[in-house]
């Protein structure tokens, strides 16, 4: 019976054999004819076709898609912000020799990488974007003297960048940000440059002093004019108090305050004795003897 049951396997065990060759099959031939393109994420697929080039009216997005074996391949393209920097050399309107680096941020147009990369391909950056970010900055740094070109940084920034976007946008390319990080001159121009802010640094510094000196002389006569003012004020109330008493002093008033101020003692004589007592009131006549 053993013997029997193996030369006879269960029919559940002969349909998975099946189910696994064929998958196995499958899975071969999709490695063999690849009927299916992966995009990934933060990316667009461009279709070309051995017979009729590239497919401009396809940008597959992101996913998964079925494509043509043997006839269809598919290009990724990139559709996340891109950064370069560049440096550039040029002259500046008093023919001053100028190094601007430049940081540009950008991506391509998901719904046109199609038409980029049938016009230009994927070397878009050296082709497209750094000629197109040297030829602006040399039009504009070209509009300005060197000095200028530091003083007004945002004002060249603004006008260099709305070259190249405009450029750019010509081929689908769009610009998110463009930045001058940094303008470079010659050794001897940077000297003047420095020596020419010192200047003015220390004649800020000077007028910033005379300021000062003016201001602390107006406030050193305003006080010595309230203090002049207040002095005057002050003797005129004196003598008007000195006038107001003088106008109430009376004799009765000065024999008051002399008995106000006399301390009871009489005043004493050599040997002891004191004087007699003086009357305060009027004199009296002596009496003549007879």
């Amino acid at each position: 019976m053993k013997i029997e049951s193996m030369q006879n396997p269960p029919v559940s065990l002969l349909k998975f054999s099946i189910v696994i060759v064929a998958l196995f099959g499958i899975l071969s031939v999709v490695a063999l004819f690849k009927p299916v393109a992966l995009v990934r994420a933060g990316y667009r697929g461009v279709v070309f076709n051995k017979f009729n080039g590239v497919d401009t009216s396809r940008n597959l997005p992101e996913g998964m898609h079925f494509i043509v074996p043997f006839v269809e391949s598919v290009v990724p393209m990139t559709v996340q912000v891109q950064k370069n920097t560049f440096t550039t050399a040029a002259a500046s309107k008093d023919l001053q020799q100028v190094h601007t680096e430049v940081v540009i941020n950008f991506h391509l147009d998901p719904d046109k990488v199609a038409n980029l990369y049938q016009g230009v391909g994927e070397d878009y950056i050296s082709k497209l974007i750094e000629p197109s970010v040297q030829e602006s900055i040399k039009a504009v740094t070209a509009d300005y003297n060197a000095t200028d070109l530091i003083a007004k940084r945002s004002v060249v920034k603004k006008e260099a960048q709305d070259v190249v976007t405009e450029r750019l946008s010509k081929y689908n390319i769009l610009v998110n940000d463009f930045s001058i990080t940094d303008f470079k001159f010659s050794p001897e121009f940077e000297k003047a440059i420095e020596a020419k802010q010192v200047a003015e640094q220390e004649a800020l510094q000077k007028n910033y002093e005379l300021q000062k000196a003016k201001k602390d002389a107006e406030i050193a006569i305003t006080q010595a004019e309230a203090k002049k003012t207040s002095t005057i004020t002050l003797a005129q109330g004196d003598a008007e108090s000195q006038r107001l008493l003088r106008q109430t002093l009376t004799p009765e008033l000065i024999e008051l305050r002399r008995i106000e101020k006399w301390d009871g003692k009489y005043p004493q004589v050599m040997g002891g004795e004191t004087l007699p007592m003086l009357s305060l009131g009027s004199p009296v006549a002596p009496t003549s003897s007879k």
